[in-house]
């Protein structure tokens, strides 16, 4: 009998492609990909965008932006409340 699989890493592709549908990786997607013609890509990345977990996903480890978005450690959920950059400076 074979020993189970180890799980497969996270696939990072639909969170590049969510991003590249946005415009967020290369400005001229729309132009050259025509990205809006495949609407439903357009909805599932505009509803992946809004997720709770995608927003504070994105302050997590960031040191550059708005001083609101940066979370450069995080080791609770009140975390995203109290400790941003913007906080922390006051």
């Amino acid at each position: 009998m074979r020993p189970p699989s180890p799980p497969s890493p996270p696939n990072p592709l639909p969170c590049r492609f969510g991003a590249l549908a946005l415009g967020k990786l290369y400005p001229a997607s729309d132009e050259f990909l025509n990205v809006k013609q495949y609407t439903h890509v357009c909805k599932w990345a505009e509803l992946m965008n809004e997720r709770d977990a995608v927003v504070r996903g994105r302050k997590v480890n960031r040191p550059f932006g708005a001083e609101s978005e940066q979370l450069l450690e995080r080791h609770d959920r009140s975390d995203f409340e109290l400790r941003t950059q913007d906080k922390i400076a006051k």
